[in-house]
C-alpha cells in the first residue's frame, strides 16, 4: 500500500537565486552565436557563475574557464566572454502588515573577445525583479550570506498605525458634538 503523495507549495525563491536569474537575463544570450568560449568572472558574487554556466550549458555551449588546462585555452583559440558584476541589491517596503514588496537589482558589465582581439560585444547591463513576500518568508529568501543578497527588514507597525487615526476620529467627533449642542442650547 502507498500513501499519498504530498506536495508542499514551494515558498518564495531566494535572493540568490533572482539575481542569479537576473544575471542570465543581463548576459545569457550574449554568447548565442558561439558553440565555446572562455568564460573569466570577477571575485565578486560568485554564486552567478554556476548558474551561468548551467544555463549555458543547458542551451549547448562549452564552457571553460579562463585559467583551465585545456590546449584550446593555452593557445588562446577561444573568444572570451568576461563578466563584472558591478551593483546588486534588495529592499523590502512594506505593503501591509504582514506583507512587503522586494525589490531585486543588478548590474553587470560584460564583454567578449574574439582570439584576435576583435572586440564582438561590449555592455552594461541593469535589470530588476520585484515580487510580494509574506514578512515570515524574509528568513528564508535571505539565508545566504552574502552582504548584497540582505536588506533591512522594515518594522512591523505598531499600535500608533491604528490607535492614532481613532484617536483623531474620536476627538473630531467629540468637537463636532459639543459644538452642534452648545449652539443649539
Amino acid at each position: 500500500m502507498f500513501a499519498p503523495a504530498s506536495y508542499a507549495q514551494p515558498g518564495p525563491r531566494s535572493n540568490v537565486d533572482v539575481l542569479g536569474d537576473l544575471a542570465v537575463g543581463c548576459i545569457g544570450d550574449v554568447p548565442d552565436t558561439l558553440s565555446s568560449f572562455l568564460l573569466e568572472s570577477s571575485d565578486k558574487m560568485p554564486y552567478l557563475r554556476p548558474r551561468l554556466t548551467s544555463y549555458w550549458r543547458e542551451r549547448g555551449h562549452l564552457v571553460f574557464l579562463a585559467d583551465s588546462l585545456s590546449a584550446a585555452a593555452r593557445a588562446g583559440e577561444l573568444p572570451r566572454l568576461r563578466y563584472d558584476p558591478e551593483d546588486a541589491s534588495v529592499l523590502y517596503d512594506p505593503v501591509d502588515p504582514s506583507q512587503l514588496r522586494r525589490t531585486i537589482t543588478i548590474s553587470i558589465r560584460h564583454s567578449l573577445v574574439a582570439p584576435s582581439g576583435l572586440i564582438m560585444d561590449d555592455g552594461r547591463c541593469r535589470d530588476e525583479y520585484s515580487d510580494t513576500i509574506g514578512r515570515s518568508d524574509v528568513v528564508l529568501v535571505q539565508r545566504d550570506p552574502f552582504p548584497e543578497t540582505r536588506a533591512e527588514i522594515p518594522p512591523e507597525g505598531s499600535w500608533r498605525t491604528w490607535a492614532e487615526p481613532v484617536v483623531l476620529g474620536a476627538a473630531v467627533g467629540v468637537v463636532v458634538y459639543l459644538f452642534f449642542t452648545i449652539r443649539s442650547s
